[in-house]
């Protein structure tokens, strides 16, 4: 279903209309066509550090010598730091590894606008406007895992020897948690695209400025996310095979989401504002 807004321009009421998400995801399979073979270079890097940004602190403190892990797990307050510390560690790597979303960007933008494009793209982030690619991931992560902090301290405080993993208070807290963290992802969810357009605005002026046209948008991003369910379901039954298509056609249809919030087609409608007052 299209979505159409309106706006007044002078005395003339124009008609703002979006693309359907089925219009986006046609519209990103013909962008990729011919160009599926560097779009799918992309998965297996992304996946590489992402999976790297989550399992090295894992290994780093698993080859942290034997007798500090001793003396640290001596008692409840040391294996608290312990798990604390991992916590940081699984940050720091995780905010690193996000400066690939504005490669990721990049790349996509310059496939859906017919420009050149390369695999080292996705070094963007890290090349060119380092310290606003890594401010606007710190604000990304760390928001996110705010979200999901009560559930995490449940998850922390139960003791290892019950039965249950789950109980009432961790569902509940991981629940409220999620309700959370959707609407604060989907109003971030543009800061990348807006840095590439904006390179001259500040961290914090992306982030207002993601908020602002997200609003009224995130429930059209939230369906668009919950249409690639059932694909996600097929990659999974195929032994991880097929994110290798569906990561770019997934990155293809946001990057055309963001280029039709930023420019909607518009049609004057010649009819006066003050007949619908």
């Amino acid at each position: 279903m299209r979505i159409t807004q309106y706006r007044l321009v002078g005395d003339d009421l124009i008609m703002k209309q979006y693309q359907s998400s089925s219009k986006l995801k046609n519209m990103a399979k013909e962008k990729l066509e011919g160009k599926f073979g560097s779009a799918m270079l992309v998965s297996p890097l992304l996946e590489l550090a992402f999976t790297f940004a989550m399992v090295f602190p894992i290994i780093m403190l698993i080859v942290v010598p034997a007798m500090m892990i001793d003396i640290m797990r001596d008692s409840q307050i040391n294996e608290g730091f312990y798990n604390i510390l991992l916590l940081v560690i699984t940050l720091v790597f995780s905010i690193f590894s996000t400066v690939f979303q504005a490669g990721i960007s990049l790349f996509f933008l310059n496939i859906a606008c017919g420009k050149r494009h390369s695999v080292s793209d996705l070094f963007f982030g890290f090349r060119w406007q380092f310290k606003k690619s890594l401010a606007l991931s710190a604000v990304i992560v760390i928001l996110n895992n705010l979200c999901m902090l009560p559930y995490q301290i449940c998850s922390y405080t139960q003791p290892t020897d019950y039965v249950f993993q789950f109980t009432l208070p961790m569902v509940i807290c991981y629940i409220l948690g999620i309700a959370v963290r959707i609407p604060i992802s989907l109003a971030l969810s543009q800061v990348f695209f807006l840095m590439l357009d904006f390179p001259q605005y500040s961290a914090k002026e992306l982030i207002k400025l993601s908020f602002r046209i997200m609003k009224g948008h995130k429930r059209r991003l939230f369906y668009i996310q919950l249409s690639f369910l059932p694909l996600e379901l097929l990659c999974v039954l195929s032994l991880s095979i097929g994110y290798l298509w569906l990561i770019p056609y997934k990155n293809m249809t946001y990057t055309l989401f963001f280029l039709d919030l930023m420019n909607p087609a518009e049609n004057q409608t010649g009819t006066k504002f003050d007949q619908f007052a």
